[in-house]
């Protein structure tokens, strides 16, 4: 199909030989399995593994699952921007479960230091503990997914080799991460139980091997790219020490390739183009991953960028305008995805839906043969990383000489790009010999499920400081004695505890007085989704508008002249977070009806729609739900114009944020209509509307936004597609979350038995399971906080 679209293209001839490099016959495909072979034997090889590209590292996983392990085990996952913490019961006979949580790692904490990462990493497990009522329970073993390049001296060592998937965090290259995480939980008080530690490709391998036979193999497509496989031990020569006569297990084990670095050596520079080297030249590890480089989510966007800039240089490709097409990561993996996707879909006139992915990174000047000839480039080179992907694979069961092999594949790129598994199996089958049977299997939360999977083979508490203590620390934090990273967990501590009602909300207040110097956004970002929790709740009280303004003016004396400092406008040479913060204080102070600063952004609002002046990007959300709130029927109506003719996607969301935000119940059924029944606003945006109307300062909009759902999920169901899909899940969590009634909790769960059918019941039960859990939080919260914050306010006179 996406040939088809490009004929229609009028640069089509010069276009396609300029591209001609990006296509690989089999012929050279084979020429690379060969080369594939040969880096194999080097890193297998004793005299030339320290030097091999492909490094082939041991993991001591003698086995795969038979689908009988049992029991309960507790995973870390980090191999990438998020981190998960995952809890874990397999059951036998194929049947596991898993509760898991996602913690963001940002960029700062990447390219720190070693301690910092770690440090991040023990403190999001202490979280997970806490909010999982685990503390004090027997403690549960745990396998490690560390997914970066390590060599491993035994289950439960890894030497970190390199660092890759844009993580530079030093002192940690040469040095053991089971021991750097042991140490990090040492100085947080966690006491853990690490018994495995593997990489994500292993865990995929080991995941799918619980569910399905035969399986050997593990692949990763997603931010990396990475194969494991189970290899005999006499094809190990490297591998000292191990003896199946002495030690009873299997006579093989799972090696970790490493095949990114695939080419690092120059066995691959025959077949890469200018792109890649351009693309390589400029990464954060130039000369390293080579052959990821190709095939990764991380690199796709980018590559297909470089080459639509060079197309665009040589005035192919829209009108020869330069300007956005030139600014690197404008182009992400994602879009690839949503481009190629229209080339296949049913979709007769699929230009128009292209332009409009085009016009939400900035690029408004595409015309239908721009568009063909973009659709070319991304299926040009999505189907030149499966070809390369099918390379490595192929190779590897040429290599095992097994029958029959089921390859267990995750990742975002195997997930959710329309045609990679299907190019990647057809070239597989293409590439292989045909004696050997092979099928490919999504393996589903590979690198969560193969730790516990591991873990069968071979607790955490938040830090809660005496009073005295706890004095001096604050004491510390007032003189910014402490660095951003303590200031930032002991904030996230502390309302972790007062979360689970285990110390008294005025605790976090305390806190909170003593950062009127604080200036940093991480630490903010840690007490502004506390305030936010705290003054929610409170919104829930019958009589509770009183305690709720005092509770807002004693955060707003805190917050203002720490905003005041940053005022309104960028500064020349600021940094991002500096932006960031700006309007994390600037929307906090708003939503805490601080009345200059709400004054200012109805005065900036106006003065937009009036005058046409612009805003600073970071400030219009927070400007657009000031406008909002103000339940004014003409800034409403100016809000449905701004969306309505947005040429920026996040414009248009930011609006739709705004709307949900109307504390007027009159004024919110319109904005419902207007986006519901209307269809001003996408299906794939409305959650955005919901989430925002469950979490305005007024309860009376949760109570709006259950009422809403509860007549109108048959339509929901129908917009969304149905109750397995996200979108209808994360709908449904946001309209009930935020009750604080145990007699709430009932109503939506009579609500949906009556409603859904046992096999929808039986799809969500998990997050009809967390609404439920949120609910009853928010109810012990409110219940332990009205009157310990009514006398510290009382205290501090408010």
């Amino acid at each position: 199909m996406a040939r088809i679209l490009y004929g229609r293209s009028t640069h089509s001839n010069e276009v396609k030989e300029i591209c001609k490099c990006l296509e690989l016959s089999d012929i050279q495909l084979r020429d690379v399995m060969v080369r594939f072979e040969q880096a194999f034997q080097r890193g297998l090889n004793p005299a030339t593994a320290s030097n091999a590209a492909v490094k082939m590292l041991p993991t001591y996983i003698r086995a795969v699952a038979v689908g009988e392990e049992r029991g309960e085990f507790l995973a870390l996952d980090l191999g990438g921007t998020n981190f998960r913490v995952l809890l874990i019961t397999l059951e036998g006979h194929g049947r596991s479960t898993m509760r898991s949580k996602i913690y963001r790692v940002p960029d700062h904490i990447q390219k720190g230091t070693g301690p910092a990462l770690f440090d991040h990493i023990a403190a999001c497990l202490a979280k997970f503990m806490q909010e999982h009522a685990l503390i004090g329970r027997p403690k549960l073993p745990l396998g490690f997914t560390f997914s970066f390049p390590c060599e491993q001296h035994g289950l439960t060592s890894a030497m970190l080799s390199s660092w890759t998937k844009g993580f530079n965090a030093s002192g940690v290259v040469g040095e053991d991460v089971v021991q750097l995480l042991r140490a990090a939980c040492i100085r947080r008080g966690v006491d853990i139980d690490v018994v495995a530690v593997l990489n994500d490709t292993t865990g995929t391998m080991l995941a799918c091997s619980f569910f399905e036979k035969y399986c050997y193999i593990g692949v990763i497509v997603g931010t990396g790219c990475n194969a494991a496989y189970m290899e005999k031990l006499e094809n190990v020569p490297k591998l000292h020490g191990v003896s199946p006569i002495e030690d009873g297990l299997p006579p093989e084990m799972c090696l970790n390739t490493e095949w990114g670095g695939f080419g690092d050596d120059g066995a691959l520079d025959e077949y890469l183009t200018m792109y890649d080297r351009k693309l390589d030249k400029h990464s954060i590890n130039p000369g390293r991953q080579r052959f990821e480089k190709t095939i990764s989510g991380m690199y796709l966007g980018e590559l297909v960028r470089l080459v639509l800039e060079d197309l665009t240089r040589r005035g192919l490709l829209l009108s020869g305008d330069m300007e956005r097409i030139s600014d690197p990561g404008c182009f992400p993996t994602k879009l690839v995805s949503d481009i190629v996707g229209q080339t296949v879909n049913e979709d007769n006139e699929p230009f128009g839906r292209i332009e409009e992915k085009l016009q939400e990174i900035g690029i408004s000047n595409s015309s239908p043969s721009d568009c063909a000839n973009i659709a070319y480039v991304c299926s040009l080179v999505s189907a030149r990383a499966a070809h390369f992907c099918a390379c490595g694979i192929a190779a590897l069961l040429n290599r095992m000489q097994r029958p029959n092999v089921t390859i267990g594949v995750d990742g975002s790129v195997y997930r959710f790009h329309p045609t990679f598994k299907h190019l990647l199996d057809a070239k597989i089958n293409s590439l292989v010999d045909q004696q050997y049977k092979f099928i490919l299997v999504l393996s589903e939360d590979g690198s969560g499920r193969g730790a516990a999977v591991n873990s069968n083979f071979a607790s955490f508490f938040r830090v809660q400081y005496a009073h005295n203590m706890m004095n001096l620390l604050l004491e510390a934090v007032k003189k910014q004695e402490l660095n951003v990273l303590d200031r930032f967990q002991l904030a996230d501590d502390l309302y972790a505890l007062v979360r689970s009602t285990r110390v008294p909300a005025s605790h976090f207040l305390e806190f909170l007085n003593v950062c009127r110097e604080e200036d940093d956004f991480f630490v903010w970002a840690a007490i502004s989704s506390a305030l936010g929790d705290i003054g929610y709740v409170l919104g829930h009280l019958e009589d509770g508008n009183a305690l709720e303004d005092r509770y807002n003016r004693f955060v707003c004396s805190v917050i203002e002249p720490v905003a005041a400092k940053l005022g309104w406008e960028p500064r020349e040479g600021e940094g991002m977070h500096a932006s960031r913060l700006r309007a994390m204080l600037l929307g906090r102070l708003s939503r805490s009806k601080h009345r200059p600063t709400v004054e200012t952004a109805l005065s900036k609002f106006n003065a937009h729609v009036t005058e046409g002046v612009q805003l600073v990007p970071d400030l219009s959300r927070t400007i657009f739900v000031a406008a909002a709130r103000s339940n004014d029927v003409q800034n409403v109506s100016a809000l449905k114009h701004l969306m309505e003719t947005a040429n920026y996607s996040v414009v248009e969301l930011n609006c739709i944020a705004a709307l949900g935000q109307c504390t007027d119940t009159e004024l919110l059924e319109k904005n419902f209509h207007y986006g519901v029944f209307d269809g001003k606003i996408r299906d794939q945006d409305l959650d955005l509307l919901f989430a925002s109307a469950a979490s305005a300062p007024k309860a009376s909009s949760q109570q709006f936004v259950w009422n809403f759902f509860k007549q109108n999920v048959d339509l929901l169901l129908q917009k969304y597609g149905g109750v397995n899909t996200m979108l209808f899940q994360d709908c449904l969590k946001s309209v009930a979350s935020g009750f604080c009634s145990s007699a709430m909790a009932d109503e939506f769960e009579e609500f949906l038995e009556k409603k859904l059918d046992e096999h929808s019941l039986k799809t969500l039960d998990r997050p009809i399971r967390q609404v439920v859990e949120s609910i009853k939080l928010n109810e012990r919260l409110l219940k332990h906080t009205v009157g310990d914050l009514d006398c510290y306010l009382q205290k501090m006179g408010f």
